[in-house]
């Protein structure tokens, strides 16, 4: 029986290490997309996008990088109905609210985004491809 203990630790331990070393690039990750939100960076913020996402979407929208950049973050409007986008060349602030685990892995991080005259809360999926991660905003 303390065999048996003793191999379950042994193999559970290394994938939970690997899970942490994980979290630790992931928050690194997130952090460094917020800083560049924060600066209005729209080159930076491109490059913290899934690579297959930015693909698709550029197809989408004729190759237009810079609304693609300003239309991630959407949502309804805080105390109100109203569906606002804010672009990011106009946020002011910008926040992690919630972050959700998704079954597939993924992760929906809700960040809440203001501007002069709004403030919402717009979530983006964080992706991981290989070693790779990337933001997934909405699809159309």
């Amino acid at each position: 029986m303390k065999q048996l203990l003793f191999i379950a630790i042994f193999f559970t331990l290394p994938n939970f290490l690997l899970a942490q070393e994980i979290s630790e690039k992931q928050k690194s990750f997130v952090n460094k997309f917020v800083k560049a939100v924060d600066a209005n960076n729209v080159r930076k913020v491109y490059t913290f996008l899934d690579t297959k996402y930015r693909n698709e979407q550029r197809r989408f929208l004729g190759g237009d990088k810079e609304q693609l950049v300003n239309e991630l973050f959407s949502g309804n409007e805080m105390g109100g109905n109203a569906f606002v986008v804010i672009p990011v060349t106009e946020v002011v602030r910008i926040e992690i609210a919630e972050i959700e685990e998704n079954e597939d892995g993924s992760f929906v991080y809700i960040f809440r985004v203001r501007d002069t005259e709004h403030d919402i809360l717009a979530p983006l999926t964080l992706q991981k491809k290989g070693r790779r991660f990337g933001f997934v905003g909405a699809v159309g």
